[in-house]
């Protein structure tokens, strides 16, 4: 009950043992509700006599895989709630699963004179008759998965089994079978002293009867700290079970649980466990071991948990029970000043015993068999292809290979950025040799193609075209190459409001309705948009929304009338959420604002003014060298560029953003004053670590330079495009990266283009 990730000073990689190696029939199928045919989740699957289990995944879905056709003819599927049910593999196994729902209501007297915790404690002495004892040996397999802000970094999954001599759990053993991770050392700012994986004693722990005098909710000491009450019956794996209700006692300054405990009426055995941290008490939670506080002092790591869940469940073995699954779930946020990373984790573990050995000859030899604290990942395989062809296992909810290659590639660009370090610190202290040698380093990667311009000390400084603007042409980039800068394009729709506000045409405290009568959203702000501040759901992250945007030229106005009405996400003005929307209905205000086309706008206040001659909102310039965007080896998919109006849109070239830049520095179109205001930082930008003004970003720990001087910049995403603008008003730096080949490592470039500079 503890989340599965620490913190370790080393990790290496160990070889595997081998796999099994026989060719199974497999058997999948979809568990539904048989009333509403809506999929259930964490449904169990199992054959019996083979003692082969699975669950159902988060659609319901499921996968058995047999040693042969003739090895079982039924398989028994089960779900708390539901009426238990046998289908036949040959003849009813068409693909779906209904079970029916099963409500049951004992009589009163079985448990009007049994308080709740009487109930547990006849549980607790009825262990040693209800769950296996002779020795066996569990079949298992996990998945454990965390993400940041949606963004999978870690991913590792075992098959291994486990050696139970006894019931009384002192003895079990864990040997493993395979194991492979992928993990993305980014969140952590490269740092590979930070682990998040599985140990065995985590995996032995889920048989809670096994060590019940330990348990934090049923031993004897969580019997004190706990408060329990009596909720009913209900059905698991078709049997009736009592309902009993915990949370942790209200004068316990303690983390402690809440949840429910299911105890089988007819054998008075554990069925089912449902826990997670109690509101109460979650404030006091700290890491368990006191040597992992220790280490995390030392090394100056933090974690915070937000949110601990955990479900346990045990499965019938004829007139006894087994373990059968568990799953996880913990939100942390894990920070660390001195490698300056903060953000929220959301780990996830599912865990399924996939069969039972009741008949082992003998226990497990020492080959293979883990230590209760050694981590599962380190001894993952490097060799990863059909990992689990050969296996019974947990069907996922997401394409696990494809998670994998994506971690892959961006840890390569922590290694590869590792290994231009080394380079650098053995060359001459040069600034532009140095500056040369990162970008012409990026470009023989194949990771940066494009054009990149430097500025110090206000004066141009170095400026180089790298790859073709047109492959199919053989164009190459040149230093005045025009590509669409994504949401770069944000500073020049915030500019062109701060000039309708100089000419008195609006004022922020204005609300869109005073501008666009009939809209939905009629009471948000414009300083609500411009800091994304308004709660109206991005519209361009839409999948219902993408073939109208893709199709045709949709005007600004039906852009907000059609995409941008959605409910709220949050109250406006109660919490920052980036939306490419908010700047939309900008574009829309600043149009009826300006009396005059949003396009037309631009160019007359900004465009025109600073000679900006190649630079256009919506189509092409008409000279100049163009650049096609390319996703990897293929051209991008093209749409409309106007239909990102105020948050993309626009096309333009590293001359016309010096142009751009020194518009700023000296004030052209606005008072000094009035440009400080637009970038001064007014949200908390968390997921990048920045403060958001009105189209810039303040970084605060995402480059090294941020440390010592202020950096404001924004990056750019448009289909196969990626820019980013950077400046450093002390020093008059300004960095301006265009790329047409896809993601490039933007944010690493900068960071040491900064260091160098500075």
């Amino acid at each position: 009950m503890q989340p599965f990730i620490r913190f370790i000073l080393f990790s290496l990689l160990f070889p595997a043992a081998s796999s099994m190696a026989q060719q199974p029939l497999t058997i999948h199928g979809q568990v539904v509700n048989a009333r509403s045919e809506e999929p259930l989740p964490g449904s169990s699957v199992r054959i019996p006599t083979l003692g082969i289990h699975t669950l159902t995944n988060d659609q319901g879905l499921f996968v058995l895989k047999l040693p042969s056709k003739q090895a079982a003819d039924s398989c028994v599927v089960s779900h708390v709630g539901y009426g238990t049910r046998r289908f036949r593999i040959d003849r009813d196994a068409t693909g779906r699963y209904p079970l029916t729902e099963q409500s049951l209501s004992l009589p009163a007297f079985q448990v009007n004179s049994i308080s709740p915790r009487s109930l547990i404690e006849k549980a607790v002495q009825h262990i040693p008759e209800n769950y296996l004892s002779k020795p066996h040996v569990l079949h298992g397999f996990y998945r454990l998965t965390s993400r940041k802000d949606g963004d999978y970094f870690h991913l590792s999954e075992a098959a291994f089994d486990c050696w139970h001599p006894d019931g009384s759990g002192r003895q079990r053993k864990l040997r493993l079978l395979k194991a492979r991770m992928e993990k993305d050392v980014t969140p952590f700012n490269g740092s590979d002293n930070i682990i998040i994986g599985m140990q065995p004693g985590n995996i032995l722990e889920f048989d809670f009867p096994a060590n019940i005098s330990e348990h934090p909710v049923l031993g004897r000491k969580g019997l004190t700290e706990h408060q329990f009450s009596f909720a009913g019956t209900t059905t698991v794996q078709g049997r009736p079970a009592w309902k009993i209700n915990f949370d942790q006692r209200s004068d316990l300054r303690k983390s402690r649980y809440k949840g429910a405990v299911y105890i089988d009426t007819t054998s008075n055995a554990f069925v089912l466990l449902e826990s997670y941290l109690s509101p109460k008490g979650i404030q006091y939670w700290e890491v368990a071991s006191a040597g992992q506080r220790a280490l995390m002092q030392l090394l100056n790591i933090h974690e915070k948990m937000l949110q601990d869940t955990l479900t346990i469940a045990y499965q019938s073995a004829g007139d006894k029970f087994t373990l059968a699954s568990a799953k996880s779930t913990s939100r942390l946020r894990l920070y660390s000043p001195r490698l300056r990373f903060d953000f929220q984790a959301l780990s996830r573990v599912d865990f399924v015993i996939t069969g039972i050995d009741t008949t082992p000859s003998l226990p497990f030899s020492e080959a293979g068999v883990l230590a209760r604290q050694s981590f599962i990942e380190r001894h993952s395989a490097i060799d990863t292809t059909d990992f689990w062809k050969d296996y019974n296992y947990l069907l996922p909810d997401f394409n696990t290979d494809s998670v994998a290659m994506a971690i892959r590639s961006r840890q390569s660009t922590v290694w590869l950025r590792k290994e231009l370090e080394t380079r650098l610190r053995k060359m001459p202290r040069d600034p532009l040799l140095r500056i040369d040698s990162v970008l012409t380093f990026y470009h023989t990667k194949g990771m940066f193609h494009g054009v990149a311009a430097v500025q110090r000390n206000g004066a141009p400084y170095y400026a180089k075209a790298f790859g073709m603007a047109n492959r199919e042409r053989n164009i190459p980039n040149d230093t005045a190459t025009v590509f669409r800068i994504g949401s770069v394009s944000k500073q020049f729709t915030a500019m062109l409001i701060m000039l309708l506000r100089e000419e008195g045409k609006l004022t922020l405290e204005d609300t869109a309705g005073k501008f666009l009568p009939g809209f939905a959203h009629g009471a948000v702000t414009i300083e609500q948009l411009l800091t994304h501040r308004s709660g109206i759901p991005d519209y361009s992250s839409s999948a219902a929304y993408l073939p109208e945007i893709l199709s045709g030229p949709i005007p600004v106005a039906d852009i907000v009338r059609r995409f941008c009405q959605d409910s709220l996400s949050f109250s406006p003005g109660s919490q920052f959420r980036y939306s490419n929307s908010g700047y939309a209905v900008l574009a829309a205000i600043a149009e009826n604002a300006a009396g005059m086309p949003f396009e037309q706008a631009l160019d007359s206040k900004i465009f025109s003014r600073l000679d900006m001659r190649h630079t256009r909102y919506g189509t092409v310039p008409d000279s100049g060298r163009i650049a096609k965007g390319y996703e990897g080896p293929q051209p991008e998919l093209t749409y409309p560029a106007a239909n990102m109006p105020g948050c993309g849109g626009i096309w333009s070239s590293a001359p016309d953003l010096r142009k751009w830049e020194a518009a700023l520095v000296s004030c052209r179109l606005l008072p000094c004053d009035r440009i400080d205001s637009m970038l001064l930082p007014r949200s908390d930008y968390a997921d990048w670590h920045a403060g958001y003004g009105y189209g810039w970003m303040t970084d605060r720990m995402l480059f090294n330079a941020s440390r010592k001087h202020t950096v404001q910049y924004h990056p750019g995403t448009d289909a196969g495009f990626y820019s980013m603008e950077v400046r450093q008003p002390d020093r008059g730096i300004t960095i301006t990266l265009l790329c047409n080949n896809g993601d490039f490592p933007r944010f690493d470039i900068t960071d040491l283009l900064l260091d160098i500079l500075n």
